[in-house]
């Protein structure tokens, strides 16, 4: 598939920064985080929330992307590394092309339905099953060079491809009348399904409660959505980062018991440690690292000693 083929290009010429051949799936959600800091188009954020939202929940899609299922990365996974037989979900080959920047993007289906997912077939039964479809999505035996008919392809081959979705009788077609609706007609429904959003979205703002929060130097606080005038970015309620995640604000405290316990950022020289893991509260690319003891003797309990 072109979509992987690219992952790949970009990958053995040094573009992705991975450490190692395939990512796991924690590098893949801040591979999808750091992708949707960095700004999308509509139609790339439209990729992004039918994959990380399908639940439609309230929350914003960074909070969303940075609490997702490791395990619902996995199918992604396996279709860069090519560990798997099946035909990739076509939201995994989206997500995949817009993470790499592929271009075109294939955002319809038809981009690729039209060849089939054969990789369990040998070379002659795959350059024959991909490479001359006919019109209507089935395939056609390649002409003879000598004058003599080759042999068909495999029959289980043919009636995967070629016979796909044929459930009719030979003479039971009728003709289908087509009934054209007029414009007035559209224009009606236009407008119905027009009010009807609006009426919905009313309904919505009204009654659905307002939960966001935003940082205050220390810690999150919960606000109202519609708050103005605050230092930090207003972002969508997290519960766990609400009670767990604070600035340590007293680091000299930290001792090597705290090691793998609590984690730190390094920006422009000045490093800040954190009680949960994730991201910067306020440099949002950034990710959290989890402190060593070198780390706590380096910055925190080593500082304190000079002093």
């Amino acid at each position: 598939m072109a979509v992987r083929n690219a992952y790949l290009d970009s990958k053995n010429e040094g573009r992705l920064d991975f450490g190692r051949e395939c990512p796991s799936p924690g590098k893949l959600r801040s591979w999808c985080l750091e992708r949707y800091l960095q700004g999308l188009s509509p139609e790339d954020e439209s990729v992004f929330i039918y994959f990380f939202n399908r639940e439609r929940s309230v929350k914003d899609l960074a909070s969303l992307i940075e609490s997702f299922d490791l395990d619902k990365l996995r199918p992604l996974r396996n279709f860069i590394s090519g560990d798997t037989q099946k035909r990739p979900d076509e939201s995994i080959v989206k997500l995949l092309a817009v993470l790499i920047d592929f271009k075109p993007r294939p955002y319809n289906a038809s981009h690729w339905d039209g060849r089939v997912y054969t990789s369990n077939l040998n070379n002659d039964e795959k350059s024959w099953s991909t490479s001359n479809p006919n019109s209507e999505g089935s395939f056609v035996k390649p002409p003879s060079t000598d004058g003599v008919e080759k042999d068909a392809p495999p029959p289980k081959v043919i009636e995967q491809v070629a016979f796909k979705n044929t459930g009719y009788k030979e003479g039971t077609l009728k003709p289908i009348e087509i009934k054209r609706r007029s414009k007035n007609n559209k224009l009606l429904y236009a407008g119905a399904g027009l009010a009807i959003m609006t009426m919905l979205f009313v309904v919505f703002k009204i009654f659905t409660p307002a939960d966001c929060m935003c940082w205050n130097g220390a810690r999150y606080v919960e606000i109202d959505c519609q708050a103005k005038g605050q230092p930090y970015q207003i972002i969508g309620l997290d519960k766990n980062k609400l009670v767990h995640f604070q600035k340590i604000m007293h680091p000299d405290t930290l001792n090597h018991e705290d090691a793998g316990k609590i984690w730190y950022s390094k920006i422009n020289n000045e490093v800040e440690f954190f009680t949960y893991p994730g991201h910067h509260p306020v440099e949002y690319q950034r990710s959290l690292k989890a402190a060593t003891e070198y780390i706590i003797d380096r910055y925190a309990r080593e500082n304190t000693k000079k002093e």
